[in-house]
């Protein structure tokens, strides 16, 4: 439910945004948020860190000037743990030539 209002708030056009409907949508969206966390449910943090294959998973390695092979570039779908334990893993981009490609595939399987 909650990659559905990430969806939703996503792809609300520009227009929408003030009106009563989309803020009430918004409400909903941290309402939902604050129950997962009161809950221990927690987002994985992803762009920006080495890949891990215990919280990513790679589906996408791209060409990044300046960016370490190996670094999450950009996150397809969010993941979540709850407390220490993986409840699913970030579905993430990262950076890296040819080198790195196999190394980063056969971490995400």
């Amino acid at each position: 439910m909650a990659d559905d209002f990430d969806r939703a708030l996503e792809a609300m056009p520009p227009d929408f945004k003030g009106a009563g409907w989309i803020e009430g949508i918004v409400l909903l969206d941290r309402k939902l948020r604050a129950l997962l966390e009161s809950e221990g449910v927690t987002p994985i943090e992803a762009i920006g860190r080495p890949f891990d294959p215990r919280e990513h998973e790679a589906i996408a390695i791209f060409p990044a000037a300046g960016r370490p092979d190996g670094e999450v570039v950009a996150e397809i779908q969010r993941g979540y743990r709850v407390r220490d334990r993986v409840l699913r893993p970030a579905m993430v981009a990262i950076a890296g030539g040819e080198a790195a490609a196999g190394d980063a595939t056969s971490h995400a399987n």
